[in-house]
């Protein structure tokens, strides 16, 4: 049996945008001791279903081995099969490796409707202390055939290794095993599902009551991480990097979180604020941009990302407690943003979101 993590099995990283939701859940299961092979990772969108999350029939397509080889010309023949999905295909990794622990990681899932999504497999999120699923569902008839392929056929199993997990899981033997796996569903405690969601974006679905209460939640504060250092930017954190604006030199996240305190005193809900992440740690430098204008990677992206979305989306309402030019387009806001700078936003401090140590790191992690 898996050795269990100090870590609920069913979890959710919600907050901001930019907040770090993902990196802090990979980091998480690298912690935990899941690699590559024991995590799927799959992200939701509007049209994503519960066919495509837990398995269908969907056409398949093979060789024609009867066809002589001058007439295959890489021909193939198209069938129907039960399709597993991520979440049927990490159930059975689960079921079958009972000393591994196994992880399905869902990015936003409440782009896509959860409930739509999980049908009936929802009701497995109700788990005992010991990780296992306090009810059973029925396996659906089109299921049963793919679960029962999976025993018989895996190359991973041995006949011993088959008895030993038939007899973990009360069975007598294999086929009492088998009967048990095709009629119902239970999650075991080696199977863990977490996922991340952003719960004040644009286009998301709610969550209802029932669904919420079978997840822990954890909250990813607007300025958590930013103090961090980063593995992939050679131990640098947000807090490092300084950029040109305009002929200034301004360290950026002193000048998110001065746009959160503007989006604050608007009334702005916290959930539609600034993460430390909104933009990629990457841009944050003063090289030119690709885009031929003559503008910095930065002043590119804090235009196409961060104006933009204050412009359109958090401060859509509150434009005169954001902008010093309140009926500016958005284009004459970025136009104004190359000659004036942070001149464009109502009352920001010049002098507190500057380096203030004059050490010249422009476009630059700061090196004080």
């Amino acid at each position: 049996m898996a050795e269990g993590i100090d870590q609920p099995h069913n979890l959710i990283f919600f907050g901001a945008p930019g907040t770090g939701k993902s990196y802090q859940l990979s980091r998480l299961a690298e912690g935990n001791g899941f690699d590559e092979e024991h995590t799927r990772r799959v992200t939701f969108y509007p049209d994503y279903t519960y066919s495509q999350f837990v398995g269908s029939y969907r056409p398949y397509a093979y060789d024609d081995e009867e066809r002589s080889a001058s007439d295959k010309r890489g021909k193939k023949q198209i069938t129907y099969e039960y399709v597993p999905g991520p979440f049927l295909d990490t159930y059975l990794d689960a079921i079958t490796h009972p000393n591994d622990n196994y992880l399905l990681v869902v990015e936003e899932i409440n782009r896509a409707n959860p409930a739509a999504v999980f049908g009936d497999i929802f009701q497995l999120l109700d788990r005992k202390p010991s990780g296992i699923s306090e009810y059973s569902v029925a396996v659906p008839r089109d299921m049963k055939d793919a679960i029962v392929n999976y025993w018989l056929y895996t190359g991973e199993l041995e006949y011993e290794q088959k008895n030993a997990i038939a007899q973990f899981y009360g069975a007598a033997s294999q086929e009492e095993m088998l009967v048990k796996l095709t009629s119902r569903l239970i999650l075991p405690a080696n199977m863990y599902l977490w996922a991340t969601m952003n719960s004040a974006d644009q286009g998301v679905f709610p969550m209802d009551t029932a669904f919420k209460r079978r997840w822990d939640f954890r909250y990813m504060g607007i300025n958590e991480g930013d103090h961090e250092p980063m593995k992939s930017y050679d131990g640098l954190c947000i807090d490092d990097y300084v950029v040109n604006i305009a002929g200034t030199p301004i360290r950026w996240n002193r000048l998110r979180k001065a746009l959160n305190n503007l989006m604050r005193d608007a009334r702005v809900n916290e959930d539609k604020l600034l993460g430390p992440f909104f933009i990629a740690p990457s841009t944050l430098t003063d090289d030119p941009a690709a885009n031929g204008n003559g503008e910095s990677v930065f002043t590119a992206a804090f235009k196409d990302k961060v104006l933009l979305y204050l412009y359109e989306d958090a401060g859509k309402m509150h434009h005169p407690a954001l902008f010093a030019n309140d009926k500016a387009s958005y284009s004459e806001l970025c136009d104004e943003f190359d000659h004036s700078g942070v001149a464009i936003f109502k009352g920001i401090d010049i002098s507190s979101i500057t380096t203030g140590d004059g050490d010249g790191n422009v476009g630059h992690p700061d090196e004080e």
